[in-house]
């Protein structure tokens, strides 16, 4: 293990882990090389809870670190987000970055998702013994951020007693939660209201009918009355996410979309604009609705707009 001198690595390498129900990853950065997306870098697949090991996952660390600096091809090849630096020894694992992405069971089907995370897989390993198991071998960081996605968080087994026990036994720096708000959780709630935790819920629309086209359910008046609750509960802490798609990209649903931040009393929300990560490049007419977009929430007093 190179050690004395600058090396290509990155944060996630060194320092994250991403729980998947059959295998841990790395990252969850995507990125194109000769027009074929790469990311989602794997550290290996999981088969039971004996595979759970931080021995393991330590060697496979050292081992693609080592790798991506003799110039071998891994799934790292082409990232844009390795950087060369004094990234030191791996020694022991320390993760500072856990995301908890446990089954791909979700209640919607959006045209920009895949089975990855819709495909209905329950986790083959138990994540309260995983937790157990770093604990023990104290491979967390005391300054940890914690991430629940999924699928649909919220559709785990025992998602609110893990999301407590998790807060509890870590003590997290941050924890936030990707949901898409069909179901309420009176749990997520409550850290809402003690300013322990932040959700992203993306709505994707602003009618009906292109939430149905592009969500795949009829739940659109059902999503933004459980932001408005969520809201209510904690205000800073959610943050409304738009995806441009091909389908919901147009001026006329733009102004939809707003119309609705008006009517839940929600314009002075956070928000964050997104695209298809599938695609490698953003179209114009897409471009052109983000800018749009953008400008009006920033003229209707959002708290915060990033792309």
């Amino acid at each position: 293990m190179i050690t004395n001198k600058k090396t290509y690595s990155c944060e996630s390498l060194y320092h994250a882990l991403y729980l998947a129900p059959d295998m841990l990853r790395h990252c969850c950065k995507r990125f194109f090389v000769n027009g074929q997306m790469r990311g989602d870098v794997r550290v290996y697949s999981v088969h039971s809870d004996e595979d759970i090991d931080v021995t393991r996952i330590l060697t496979a660390k050292r081992e693609l670190h080592d790798s991506i600096n003799r110039g071998i091809e891994t799934q790292c090849s082409g990232c844009p987000f390795l950087t060369l630096d004094m990234w030191g020894s791996l020694e022991k694992l320390k993760i500072n970055f856990l995301s908890i992405e446990f089954h791909t069971v979700c209640n919607m089907k959006c045209t920009y998702c895949s089975e990855t995370y819709y495909g209905g897989l329950k986790a083959k390993y138990n994540l309260r013994k995983l937790l157990e198991h770093f604990l023990m071998t104290d491979s967390f960081s005391e300054d940890i951020d914690i991430v629940w996605g999924g699928g649909e968080p919220t559709l785990m087994d025992d998602f609110e007693e893990n999301l407590q026990l998790f807060a509890h036994k870590l003590k997290p720096k941050s924890i936030k939660i990707f949901t898409n708000a069909i179901k309420y959780s009176s749990v997520i709630e409550e850290y809402l209201r003690n300013d322990q935790l932040t959700i992203t819920i993306s709505t994707d629309a602003g009618t009906k009918e292109t939430f149905k086209k592009v969500r795949g359910v009829e739940a659109f008046e059902k999503v933004f009355s459980n932001i408005k609750k969520y809201h209510n509960a904690a205000g800073s802490g959610v943050i409304i996410k738009y995806i441009l798609t091909e389908d919901n990209c147009s001026f006329e649903e733009m102004d939809n979309f707003l119309e609705q931040l008006n009517k839940y009393g929600l314009n002075k929300s956070h928000f964050q604009l997104s695209a298809d990560f599938k695609k490698p490049d953003l179209g114009k007419e897409q471009a052109k609705s983000l800018i749009y977009l953008y400008k009006e929430l920033v003229r209707q007093g959002a708290n915060s707009c990033h792309f």
